[in-house]
């Protein structure tokens, strides 16, 4: 199967592939954690601090030789539509998650990352015990300190989709 098979979808908005060099490392992005804007800073092992450094996370994704950068865009009614946002980004990390497993399936060497914390757990088990499903568990990509938009704007990715929309972007590297 060619890997663009994987990323046919009319649910995704926009789509780039490219190599690991292109991704652009900041890491601001990954200082931005420590506001805790999302509540899950030293919460979960997918955030800061129980992600890891950046030099480890960044030596563990060099292990791969290519990537994809996609985007989910969807419709809001307004800025303070939380429900909708979140809706559309659960669809984004649906979609993250199945074309994650089928290409696990088909033997290739594969990691996701996703926007916002992992969240397959009710209540993650940091820092008391191992996480329970490293294998499934989604880091965010602001927690390996990649900055998304950056890298999205390097690839020509549209970043804004119009008026009321919100856009999730999700990253996926893999080797064979």
């Amino acid at each position: 199967m060619d890997i663009k098979d994987y990323f046919n979808s009319d649910k995704i908005t926009d789509v780039r592939f490219f190599d690991f060099d292109n991704i652009i490392f900041d890491d601001r992005t990954r200082d931005w954690c420590k506001e805790n804007l999302c509540s899950k800073y030293s919460t979960c092992w997918t955030c800061p601090p129980g992600a890891g450094s950046l030099d480890v996370i960044k030596g563990n994704l060099k292990q791969y030789d290519s990537a994809v950068l996609f985007s989910v865009a969807g419709h809001v009614n307004s800025r303070e539509d939380i429900d909708s946002a979140l809706k559309i980004g659960r669809k984004s990390r649906d979609m993250l998650i199945n074309i994650r497993d089928k290409m696990l399936s088909d033997g290739l060497n594969v990691t996701a990352l996703g926007g916002g914390a992992c969240d397959i757990c009710v209540k993650c088990t940091y820092p008391d015990l191992p996480c329970r499903y490293p294998e499934k568990a989604v880091m965010p990509i602001e927690a390996c300190g990649i900055n998304v938009m950056d890298t999205a704007v390097k690839l020509g990715m549209k970043t804004d989709n119009g008026e009321n929309t919100i856009t999730y972007f999700a990253m996926i590297l893999w080797s064979r």
